[in-house]
């Protein structure tokens, strides 16, 4: 899908709950558009004929304007990026699941879950990253120079010395990981969805209500806003105040 047009407070284009099956480019290519993008499932996502990176998501700019992207409780696998922001675009990354992030079936170089810049493209405005899980993934970020990204309270593989903090490297314990053979087949999106009971989490994992809120890491949370900072206990007063 190639997208563009749509900003906050206006109304902006939203992705819920679909699967995406396989590209040679990007599989969500939003330029000029702010977008909500939450609990879908990305698979397969490979350069092969195009000119620039491959990625589940891309963001950029057109028409002069750039996007800033919600990205939320998504499961991403097998693909060469997990995201890409370019041209000044904004992603925020919270509780998705991020799965073998690799360039192996694709002609890419190499890969990364986040990706600021294609080929000869201005660099993206940055990312916010907090409560994913990321396993199996070759590096962190690909083509930042200035872009601020911060990863705060993440499970991934590998360390990050940049902002934010809080991060680790333990084992997510899913309670299945497929190979890449079992998950090229599917033909519905009814079919797809085992992904969501394999990438749900064993007893005893690190990601289990450590994520933002209390709530788990990773993408098999409920789908909604989560509150935190709500006084315990009854009371009789109407009206409350949550920062």
């Amino acid at each position: 899908i190639d997208f563009s047009g749509g900003h906050r407070p206006g109304p902006i284009v939203q992705f819920i709950d679909n699967v995406f099956m396989g590209s040679g480019d990007d599989l969500l290519d939003l330029d000029n558009a702010d977008a909500w993008v939450e609990g879908n499932i990305f698979l397969h996502a490979h350069k092969n004929g195009s000119p620039d990176a491959s990625s589940a998501i891309s963001a950029g700019t057109g028409a002069g304007a750039s996007s800033d992207v919600t990205v939320i409780g998504n499961i991403v696998y097998d693909c060469d990026h997990g995201a890409l922001a370019k041209q000044g675009a904004f992603l925020t990354l919270l509780n998705n699941t991020v799965v073998r992030q690799t360039h192996t079936s694709g002609l890419d170089s190499t890969g990364a879950v986040l990706c600021l810049a294609d080929p000869n493209t201005a660099e993206g405005a940055g990312s916010y990253l907090e409560g994913n899980v990321i396993w199996e993934a070759e590096a962190l970020v690909r083509n930042r120079t200035n872009a601020l990204v911060t990863f705060t309270n993440n499970l991934m593989p590998l360390g990050w010395s940049g902002p934010g903090g809080n991060n680790s490297t333990n084992d997510p314990l899913f309670q299945y990981l497929p190979s890449l053979a079992e998950t090229t087949n599917f033909t519905t999106w009814a079919q797809a969805q085992v992904m969501k009971q394999w990438f749900s989490l064993r007893a005893g994992s690190p990601a289990v209500g450590t994520g933002p809120n209390g709530r788990d890491k990773g993408a098999l949370v409920p789908m909604g806003a989560s509150l935190s900072g709500a006084p315990v206990g009854m009371t009789s007063q109407s009206n409350v105040t949550l920062v």
